[in-house]
């Protein structure tokens, strides 16, 4: 476009849209509308670089191209051969830039897809240390009220085992009362 530009600016004095005049060697030649064919030529010309829309100054270049045709034939080879190259170029450059994109965009997807595949593995890390997490924290908690059960119940035995101890204690005071109480009705009696 830049070549484009600086041809077109170029020859943009002899070229406004409402300027039906060139200036040629110190001459003023009117400008003549130009025969169909001319249009014809210059939709082969395009054609042949197969894009009609070269730049925003397709216009100028094609005024470009029809006065030079009209006045300075000699020079519209070289004007065509410059328009091909510029177009060409610019269709390498973009194919150039096409493949760039794409490769980045390829670069950007795997590199998307292994920060994507990363984040489920450290997901799937935190997740099992999680479950690992609350399954030592229940077993803690699990033990930790076993083994206060284990303490009532050993609490509870004793307890048991002190009653037990009274219970017999009780009876055997209670037999030995008995006891001296009969030995002592019968030693009454035997009085």
């Amino acid at each position: 476009e830049k070549y484009i530009q600086t041809c077109t600016s170029d020859y943009g004095s002899c070229c406004a849209e409402n300027d039906t005049s060139m200036l040629v060697d110190d001459y003023i030649l009117e400008y003549t509308p130009i025969p169909e064919e001319v249009h014809l030529e210059w939709d082969s010309f395009v054609t042949k670089l197969e894009s009609c829309s070269m730049c925003d100054r397709h216009e100028e270049i094609r005024h470009v191209w029809e006065r030079l045709r009209t006045y300075e034939p000699e020079l519209l080879r070289n004007f065509e051969e410059f328009v091909t190259n510029v177009v060409q170029e610019s269709e390498r450059i973009q194919m150039e830039y096409d493949t760039v994109l794409k490769r980045k965009s390829e670069t950007y997807d795997k590199e998307r897809q292994r920060l994507l595949e990363d984040m489920d593995n450290h997901l799937l890390m935190e997740k099992e240390n999680l479950r690992r997490s609350i399954k030592d924290q229940l077993k803690q908690e699990y033990n930790k009220k076993l083994q206060a059960k284990e303490r009532e119940l050993t609490e509870l035995q004793q307890q048991k085992h002190e009653l037990e101890e009274r219970l017999e204690k009780s009876e055997h005071d209670k037999i030995t009362q008995q006891s001296s109480t009969i030995n002592r009705l019968e030693r009454k009696l035997e009085s």
